[in-house]
C-alpha cells in the first residue's frame, strides 16, 4: 500500500508480550524494509517515555513517540514536543474518590509518576516489586507532587475489578480503559493515542489516511479505528479485533511482519 507513509506500533501485548523486552527479529526486519523505503516509524503506548524499554528504543529506532495514551509526544531524542494534561477539577475528583475507594493509585507527569495512595501496593503491581526512586515517587503522604509540577497527564489505578468500576463511573467525565486485570487508566477525553498519532501525522505533512497502526488492547482502539490501515494482533481483545480492518497472527508469532508483508510495505 503506496499511501502509507507512517506506521504506529503499540508497545505491550504488540511489539513484545506484556512486560517483554526484546522485539522479535521479524519485527525488527520489517521495520528496518519499511526506513529503508522513507517511511516513518512511531510508537504509541500507555507507558511514560521514561518507562519505554531502552532495548526497545534501540531496536526501533523510532523518530516519535506518543506516550501517555497520546497525552504526551516526544521527538527521537524524547524532548517533549505536546503534552495535554488532565483537567483541574477531575484530577482532583480522581484523588478524592481514590481514597473513598481505597485503591492504590498514581498520576503520570512529564519526569515522573507520583503515587498517590497504597505506594507499597502499587509497585508490587505496576513494576513487578521493583523500585525505581527516582521515576516512581512516594507521594502518598502528603499528596502535593501537582503543587510544583503542575497537574498531571494521566491516572493508574489498582485494586479489585469492581472497585475499580464503581469508582470509575464516579468520573464519567474522562476516558477509563482497562489496563490488564485489577488495573485502570484514565485520561482527558480530548486526548488519545490516535490525537497523538495525528499531531505527529500534521507535523510529516500526512493525514490518518497515510497511516498504519498496530495494537491489542482497550486503548488501541480509537487509533485502529481512524487510522487509514488498523492491525489488531492475535492476542488481541475481541473488541479490539472488531474494530480492525485486519487481523494478524499473535505477538511472538511475526504478528507484524506478517501484516506488513501481507499489505505489502517490505
Amino acid at each position: 500500500m503506496e499511501n502509507i507513509k507512517l506506521i504506529a506500533f503499540d508497545v505491550d501485548g504488540t511489539l513484545v508480550p506484556l512486560g517483554g523486552k526484546k522485539i522479535e527479529d521479524s519485527t525488527a526486519k520489517a521495520v528496518r524494509a519499511f526506513e529503508e523505503k522513507g517511511g516513518k516509524v512511531i510508537i504509541a503506548t500507555g507507558r511514560c517515555s521514561y518507562f519505554i524499554h531502552k532495548e526497545i528504543v534501540e531496536e526501533m529506532n523510532c523518530d516519535y513517540y506518543v506516550t501517555i495514551n497520546g497525552g504526551l509526544v516526544c521527538d527521537k531524542d524524547f524532548k517533549t514536543l505536546y503534552q495535554r494534561p488532565m483537567d483541574e477539577e477531575f484530577f482532583h475528583k480522581l484523588v478524592k474518590s481514590g481514597i473513598e475507594h481505597d485503591l492504590a493509585f498514581a498520576f503520570k507527569f512529564e519526569k515522573a509518576i507520583a503515587v498517590y495512595n497504597k505506594f507499597d501496593e502499587y509497585v508490587k503491581n505496576y513494576t513487578v516489586g521493583k523500585l525505581y526512586p527516582k521515576l516512581v515517587l512516594d507521594y502518598s503522604q502528603t499528596r502535593d507532587y501537582h503543587l510544583e509540577h503542575g497537574i498531571p497527564i494521566d491516572g493508574f489505578f489498582i485494586g479489585d475489578n469492581e472497585v475499580l468500576e464503581d469508582n470509575a463511573k464516579a468520573t464519567p467525565e474522562i476516558t477509563w480503559v482497562h489496563a490488564y486485570d485489577r488495573a485502570m487508566e484514565c485520561y482527558s477525553k480530548d486526548i488519545s493515542k490516535a490525537s497523538g498519532i495525528e499531531f505527529v501525522a500534521k507535523s510529516l505533512g500526512l493525514t490518518m489516511d497515510n497511516v498504519m497502526v498496530f495494537g491489542d488492547g482497550e486503548n488501541d482502539i480509537d487509533m485502529i479505528k481512524k487510522a487509514g490501515l488498523g492491525v489488531a494482533m492475535g492476542n488481541a481483545d475481541e473488541v479490539v479485533k472488531k474494530a480492525a480492518k485486519y487481523v494478524t497472527t499473535d505477538c511472538g508469532d511475526n504478528g507484524i511482519y506478517n501484516a506488513m508483508k501481507h499489505f505489502d510495505l517490505i
